[in-house]
């Protein structure tokens, strides 16, 4: 539909869904349209270098984007991503992708590739290897990461990298995560909410974490190698925790009698 003009002024956040073939539509829009700073596109069916012209009219027309959700539903190799990146990385913050297709070309990413990137959240049948190099290219100033449903995610996290300003993780349904992988990440993070939800994650490694002065709010559902101990460790390293979710864990009274005595002394409500 066309956009009208009063319809310019207030809207800035923007949703397309099922473009096809073509980038006519978004072109007509960048034209229409006074400030686009986020924009969510839906892509049926994807032909890279017709697209990556569209994007190019769109960095031209609105140079404020600062966000960018994708869902590719197609199985284009990642290079369409790729460009994307080197179009609009060093001014987002806020990438989310939904892709169906490889991952083959991701490690042509440059260092600091995207600089300023405070949300990043994907879906994707990424390996570890992969996770850990997207990683590697954000910069210290995220605070949101989410990826959900990853392959192979023992130990994705690169072992170098420090994110002092991440504040929410969500790496739920990704079956294979364990402490191993999951430590590196938030250490020296000032965490505040964390949802492992039906994750190999057991909490006996959270020593190495040290206090987590910042985290409230934890999900373990369905996270079937969560013991008391486990529990015992994350009561004693979290002291400012106030949502606790345990539904279908291998806790036992023993681990209920510690919350128990963690509500006592005002941790937890």
């Amino acid at each position: 539909h066309r956009v009208e003009e009063e319809e310019k002024v207030y809207f800035k956040l923007w949703n397309i869904r099922n473009i096809q073939k073509e980038p006519k539509r978004l072109k007509k829009f960048c034209s229409e349209v006074k400030n686009v700073e986020g924009l969510r596109l839906t892509l049926e069916t994807l032909n890279c270098t017709t697209w990556t012209s569209g994007f190019q009219y769109l960095k031209k027309s609105h140079p404020e984007l600062k966000s960018l959700h994708l869902k590719v539903y197609s199985t284009e190799k990642f290079e369409f991503f790729l460009d994307l990146i080197q179009l609009f990385g060093l001014v987002l913050k806020g990438l989310n992708m939904v892709f169906v297709g490889s991952a083959e070309g991701l490690h042509q990413l440059k260092p600091d590739s995207l600089p300023c990137l405070e949300e990043l959240q994907f879906r994707s049948a990424f390996t570890d290897t992969d996770i850990a190099y997207l990683l590697s290219v954000c910069s210290s100033t995220l605070k949101v990461f989410e990826s959900r449903a990853m392959r192979r995610t023992e130990e994705f996290c690169c072992k170098d990298s420090s994110f002092p300003a991440l504040e929410s993780v969500n790496l739920s349904l990704c079956d294979r995560l364990s402490d191993k992988g999951l430590v590196p990440l938030i250490k020296q993070s000032r965490i505040i909410a964390l949802n492992v939800h039906r994750t190999s994650v057991t909490g006996m490694d959270f020593e190495q974490l040290g206090v987590l002065s910042c985290l409230s709010q934890l999900d373990l559902s369905h996270c079937k190698q969560f013991t008391d101990q486990g529990l015992c460790t994350i009561l004693k390293n979290c002291p400012v925790l106030e949502k606790l979710n345990l539904s279908e864990t291998n806790i036992t009274g023993n681990g209920v009698s510690h919350i128990c005595l963690a509500y006592l002394h005002s941790q937890l409500v």
